[in-house]
């Protein structure tokens, strides 16, 4: 069970890292939008 256990959450890291590179880059695509809005006002 504990080994089970290990590479569920070993995949479950995996997936929150790759979820995570994609957030960063829709958050620098947030702060671009979000710095020309400031600019252009």
């Amino acid at each position: 069970m504990g080994n089970l256990n290990d590479t569920k959450t070993h995949d479950n890291l995996k997936a929150a890292f790759a979820g995570n590179l994609r957030q960063t880059d829709d958050i620098f695509i947030f702060l671009k939008l979000l710095i020309l809005r400031v600019i252009l006002r």
